[in-house]
């Protein structure tokens, strides 16, 4: 869709166009509109141009929109718009009506036109990233506060190319060089990352990293770290390597084998898009696959060489990979590790649409679970249907799983092993996943001839190498940044400018070279003698520039104070002391004081008054010459006196 170019500003929202981001489009403008941050909000009913896109120049909405209400988010100030014209080409929005304001409320946003006339100049648009984790709040003394809103809720653009805690392609993390964001999970999300090694040799790693919310937390990080350790000791073709383990920004971290290929899920829906059934060999040879892998976890030995007892728990397609060279791995030892972790072996953990009847009752972990769930991925893998899909009373009275409905090259043999790993009671389960691998064996042996590489240079062929080449750019632009060769490069550009100056100025040189050398070194002079004296202005300056960039992004990312330097604080504190009487660092200082007075306020009224007591030591820190914060502070610290115990009332 091409939209007119017109002055304003444009939002890129986080996900690309689809019917659910439309539908979530409308919805956000029927409800609270977009939060566009400001400093200086601009006034209710302020109109001006605005352009709303999708990830990858997919459709967009554009037209003039109204300044409904102001907000903040901690202490990023702004203001909801809502479109009250469309241009043609838009997509369809709720429109809000214009009502008549008063001239005082009547502004002009900067970029804008007339209020009420659509265009402008034939510019480009402004491009602007959001900050993330907006909670709206009414700004107004004695208003009632607008409901809170998480990230996924509340619509707002965002940098593209910013990860969790402010990381980017390039940036250095530990020994590592993060390239691209390869996806996320519950609680950490996985970089592709490249590192360095002797003689420069490059080496492509699956960096795990936990979100910062949960790396603060002392048992969630030790759950991290158990997985970490156990998954470090398996040694196995079926099952993904750990190279490294650590910790870097206040994050642990864990290094994985990177695989280049697709998840057993992305393997199910590509199949299901050809629709056809799938070629039962590819589901018998990716299920033998699994099955050695499972064989290898259940049969793990500490080093006296007593059982470890390992139970996987979330045997799911989403778990399994498969590469573009045929390889099938089983990922995601977190879930195995969880009752080591915990000290509960009862704890419940996994996907629910692939657990076993006595998982699901929160019996103890057995082999049995996994042997179960592989048979509930050999069954998606023959149907492209969930086995919780497929149970509807059709599969017949006892209950058992009948692929053969779905795909008529099951044979009966197939289907008594699915309905042999998936039997609701355990003890009619197949013993081991060595015994059920064996029988899948024995099927296999007796189906055509057939290669998995092929399959999946026929499903993800395109996609993966457009994906390769991807990062075969990104590795370069990585090493351009070592500067291995400086010293070739700096020749080569000094060959290629002297083909450049003509012949007379390089005649002028040579005959009058002493007086030029002589001219060029009192200039030089001159100017270290200037950049001598200005220098320690201007380093001070970036040195506060720094810190005050460091605790906008912190701010962004809410990591407001806590242990570190690492946080808006400490950062903001950092800048106090090189510049005390700055308005940049005095203003951001009252607005995170007065944000701390309001995270304070709010604990009060749960009745948490520790965590009040923590959030107006902040605010002291903050703005250390309120008096009222002491006074409140003290009041709080007769209270706990008062109560030892604890003051936390409901």
């Amino acid at each position: 869709m091409k939209l007119p170019k017109r002055k304003g500003r444009l939002f890129r929202l986080p996900f690309a166009d689809a019917p659910e981001s439309r539908a979530r489009l409308w919805k956000s403008m029927t409800e609270h509109g977009l939060f566009v941050p400001e400093d200086t909000p601009q006034p209710i009913g302020t109109e001006f141009a605005l352009q709303v896109a999708f990830q990858g120049d997919g459709p967009a909405v554009s037209g003039r929109v109204r300044v409904m209400e102001h907000g903040v988010s901690g202490w990023v100030r702004g203001y909801f718009v809502k479109f009250v014209a469309l241009d043609a080409g838009s997509l369809p929005l709720p429109l809000s009506p214009r009502e008549p304001l008063a001239p005082a409320t009547v502004g002009t946003a900067a970029g804008s036109t007339s209020a009420g006339v659509p265009g402008g100049s034939a510019e480009s648009w402004r491009e602007e990233p959001t900050p993330v984790g907006i909670r709206p709040r009414s700004t107004v003394e004695g208003a009632s506060a607008l409901n809170d809103y998480s990230h996924l809720e509340l619509l707002h653009a965002r940098d593209p190319e910013a990860w969790q805690g402010g990381l980017r392609p390039f940036d250095a993390f530990g020994p590592y060089q993060l390239l691209q964001r390869l996806g996320t999970g519950g609680m950490a999300e996985v970089i592709l990352a490249r590192r360095t090694m002797a003689e420069g040799v490059d080496k492509l790693v699956a960096l795990k990293l936990v979100f910062q919310e949960y790396a603060r937390h002392p048992r969630l990080s030790e759950l991290f770290l158990t997985e970490a350790r156990l998954s470090a000791t398996l040694q196995h073709p079926n099952v993904i390597q750990v190279f490294d383990v650590g910790s870097a920004a206040g994050r642990p971290f864990m290094a994985m084998e990177y695989v280049h290929g697709r998840n057993g899920a992305d393997l199910v829906q590509a199949l299901r898009q050809r629709g056809r059934p799938p070629p039962v060999a590819l589901a018998v040879t990716v299920a033998i696959e699994l099955g050695k892998a499972l064989e290898y976890l259940h049969g793990q030995r500490d080093l006296d060489g007593r059982p470890l007892h390992l139970v996987h728990r979330d045997v799911s397609p989403g778990n399994l990979l498969v590469g573009l060279h045929g390889e099938v791995k089983l990922v995601d030892m977190g879930v195995a590790s969880a009752s080591i972790a915990s000290g509960n072996d009862l704890l419940v953990v996994g996907k629910r649409a692939y657990m076993a009847p006595e998982q699901l009752a929160g019996g103890r972990p057995a082999p049995a679970w996994d042997i179960h769930g592989m048979g509930l991925v050999l069954y998606e893998l023959l149907t492209l249907h969930r086995a919780s899909e497929a149970a509807s009373g059709t599969e017949g009275p006892s209950g058992l799983l009948k692929p053969s409905r779905f795909n008529a090259q099951v044979t009966p043999e197939l289907e008594r092993l699915v309905q042999w790993a998936t039997a609701p009671e355990p003890s009619s389960r197949a013993p081991s996943a060595k015994v059920l691998r064996h029988a899948l064996e024995r099927v296999r042996s007796a189906l055509p001839p057939f290669d998995l590489v092929q399959t999946m240079h026929g499903l993800f062929g395109e996609a993966l190498d457009r994906s390769r080449r991807e990062t075969e750019v990104l590795m370069g632009t990585a090493r351009g940044q070592d500067r291995p060769h400086a010293f070739p490069r700096y020749r080569r550009w000094r060959n290629a400018v002297e083909q450049r100056i003509p012949v007379a100025a390089k005649l002028a040189v040579a005959r009058h070279g002493r007086a030029l050398r002589w001219s060029a070194l009192v200039l030089t002079v001159l100017c270290a003698t200037g950049a001598g004296l200005m220098w320690p202005l201007r380093a001070r300056e970036v040195k506060l520039g720094g810190h005050l960039s460091r605790a906008d992004r912190l701010i962004a990312v809410a990591k407001l104070s806590g242990a570190g330097e690492d946080t808006a604080l400490a950062q903001l504190q950092a800048a106090r002391a090189l510049r005390p009487e700055d308005p940049r660092v005095r203003s951001r200082l009252a607005a995170l004081a007065d944000a701390f007075e309001r995270l304070a306020l709010e604990a009060t009224q749960r009745g948490d008054v520790t965590e009040a007591m923590a959030h107006l030591r902040a605010a002291l820190e903050a703005a250390p010459e309120r008096s009222a914060i002491r006074v409140r502070l003290r009041f709080l610290e007769e209270e706990l006196r008062k109560t030892p115990s604890g003051w936390r009332v409901r």
